[in-house]
C-alpha cells in the first residue's frame, strides 16, 4: 500500500470528490450493522486540473444494487469561441 500512495504523490494525482455524497457502496442493514464505503475514485493529474478543465463527479441514484454509479463530466473550454474566422492569403 504504501508504494501505490508513494506512485499517488510522485505522479501528483488529485482525486476529484463528488458533489452529492461520500459513500459509493452501502451493505443495506440496520442502522447499528450498516457499513458505507467509498470504492470508486477517479484520479487525474494535477497538471490537468489547473488548465481550463472542470471536472465534476455525482453519484447516481441507487437501482436496487448494493452499489452507486458515478457520473463524471468534463467541461472543457479553449478560449473564446465567438471570434469570426478570418482567412489569410498567406496560407496558399
Amino acid at each position: 500500500m504504501d508504494i501505490f500512495i508513494t506512485l499517488i504523490v510522485d505522479l501528483k494525482l488529485l482525486d476529484i470528490p463528488t458533489i452529492n455524497g461520500i459513500s459509493t457502496w452501502n451493505n443495506q442493514r440496520g442502522r447499528a450493522h450498516q457499513i458505507a464505503s467509498r470504492l470508486d475514485i477517479f484520479f487525474f493529474s494535477e497538471d490537468l486540473i489547473s488548465k481550463d478543465i472542470f471536472f465534476k463527479a455525482s453519484i447516481m441514484p441507487c437501482l436496487g444494487s448494493y452499489h452507486w454509479s458515478i457520473l463524471l463530466e468534463m467541461n472543457l473550454t479553449f478560449g473564446d469561441y465567438n471570434q469570426p474566422f478570418k482567412f489569410k492569403s498567406f496560407w496558399l
